[in-house]
């Protein structure tokens, strides 16, 4: 018989945001190895896990972004360490700044090289290593289609509120479309009489402050109540 903690993550589709696939990704990050214990106790368990295109877009940018600031490239590394203190996080520079510190290596291109320099190839590895599969949203459907073109401009316009500045147009895009394939989802389930839970495993609060909100977990909130569930034995960070 499974455990209760399987039974919750197995009756569940669990959507993936793009900094939780970064951290998955980038090797030496500060989440790196917390987020593999996540996943590894999320495959055991059964999850079903989701990506969205925009996801994966979303994770080749960043990974292309840390490429330009890289210190080979800027010419600064402090002002690049420093940058991963603002609102431009980037879980690669931060993996590179990691095993630089421990000399696993000596230049981005090495880092580079070590997660696998086609980083098109890491990333469905780790996509295949853990199960997580692409979906796309039906734009297909007047509805869906319709959702998704009203989500875009909700977007937007909080992250202009929230960030007083122009709005990286593909996470609007990308937030829209994870806010499309979820609520979709959940439309299916309804419809079919299905009992089945639909959650986006994220940090973003920006579905927090729409009419229809997703069930969203953190990863780390999520980790302590897998912990804290009868018969689990998720070893401790």
């Amino acid at each position: 018989m499974k455990s209760i903690g399987a039974t919750f993550i197995s009756k569940a589709d669990w959507y993936v945001d793009s900094h939780i696939l970064q951290a998955l990704v980038a090797e030496g990050c500060a989440s790196n190895a917390f987020m593999k214990s996540l996943f590894d106790i999320l495959v055991r368990k059964g999850a079903k896990l989701y990506v969205t295109p925009g996801v994966i877009e979303e994770v080749l940018y960043h990974f292309d972004e840390a490429d330009k600031r890289s210190p080979e490239k800027c010419g600064d590394f402090y002002s690049t360490a420093l940058s991963l203190l603002k609102d431009k996080y980037n879980f690669f520079l931060d993996g590179f700044i990691n095993c630089m510190a421990r000399g696993d290596v000596a230049s981005y291109q090495q880092y580079s090289k070590r997660i696998n320099r086609v980083i098109t190839n890491r990333l469905r590895a780790v996509l295949m290593k853990y199960g997580i599969k692409e979906v796309r949203i039906d734009l297909e459907s007047a509805e869906y289609k319709r959702r998704f073109e009203e989500t875009i401009k909700v977007v937007d316009k909080i992250r202009r509120k929230k960030n007083r500045e122009e709005p990286n147009q593909l996470k609007v895009k990308t937030d829209a479309e994870i806010y499309v394939a979820v609520t979709q989802k959940e439309d299916e389930y309804v419809r079919c009489g299905i009992s089945r839970k639909v959650y986006f495993l994220s940090h973003s609060t920006m579905f927090d402050r729409v009419e229809r909100t997703l069930k969203r977990w953190t990863d780390y909130a999520l980790y302590r109540v897998i912990q804290s569930l009868p018969n689990e034995n998720a070893p401790t960070m």
